[in-house]
């Protein structure tokens, strides 16, 4: 089974460094405050426990952001001891929609495992805290899970 992950208010609390106007992210806003001295202050969600859970029984751990990864990610999910066996972010200079952005990702990723598009779907969940990735994925036969209630109501293990 595929878990698969977003890490912006789903499994990492990144929200010192969002600002929303009309209720859309102020992107300008998130790139400037995408500091590595920010970064490294972003705490984990309860989700984080699910990961964990999913991963020490051997299901496979996939990340799928709209984060441009950069090397202050990478030491962030190894002082959080996030294990996973693949990454997929958003290529720099991309700005295609969030839904639009994953589901081609997404796509691509399972085709390179050689796996029809139904096979990936039927052993696959997504976490994803985003409207629009929700949307545009469950259209496409993907199972997403909104967080936030789960993220509300747990409590981060230690």
């Amino acid at each position: 089974m595929h878990f698969i992950f977003d890490l912006d208010d789903t499994v990492i609390n990144s929200s010192h460094r969002q600002r929303f106007i009309n209720g859309e992210l102020d992107l300008p806003y998130w790139k400037e405050n995408n500091t590595p001295e920010k970064v490294l202050l972003d705490t984990l969600l309860p989700l984080a426990n699910v990961w964990r859970k999913a991963e020490s029984v051997g299901h496979e751990i996939v990340i799928c952001t709209s984060r441009v990864f950069t090397n202050t990610d990478y030491k962030l999910l190894k002082s959080f001891n996030l294990e996973y066996d693949h990454l997929i972010s958003r290529p720099e200079n991309d700005d295609t929609s969030c839904g639009y952005l994953k589901l081609r990702q997404l796509a691509e990723w399972q085709g390179d495992l050689f796996f029809s598009w139904d096979d990936f779907t039927n052993n696959s969940i997504m976490f994803d805290d985003s409207l629009d990735v929700q949307k545009v994925l469950r259209a496409n036969g993907v199972r997403v899970i909104c967080p936030n209630y789960y993220n509300s109501r747990k409590k981060l293990a230690a």
